[in-house]
């Protein structure tokens, strides 16, 4: 099993902490997702198993990044009920 690396990009702004937004999060939880021509959920599972579209939804709503100055890996709106911010945390930094 090959593992997956953290992809980001990086957001300066004129004021505030400096952030590397993580590209590629929902992967690292074990989200898979495909979309309608229209930018909808059609079909999503993680880890293996079937979730419903609204879920998906709930769990790609999250912003994930890591902060430049203080390093730690930061989550904001994440609110589903199979996947929670300190999933996603864990499994960031068990890329990094």
């Amino acid at each position: 099993m090959t593992k997956t690396s953290v992809e980001t990009k990086e957001w300066k702004p004129n004021k505030g902490q400096a952030r590397l937004y993580v590209q590629n999060w929902p992967e690292l939880v074990g989200l898979t997702v495909a979309y309608y021509k229209t930018g909808n959920v059609c079909h999503a599972t993680l880890n293996g198993q079937s979730v419903s579209n609204a879920e998906a939804g709930r769990i790609l709503a999250a912003k994930v990044w890591i902060g430049v100055e203080d390093d730690e890996v930061h989550v904001e709106g994440c609110c589903g009920r199979k996947v929670t911010g300190q999933d996603i945390r864990k499994a960031v930094e068990a890329a990094r």
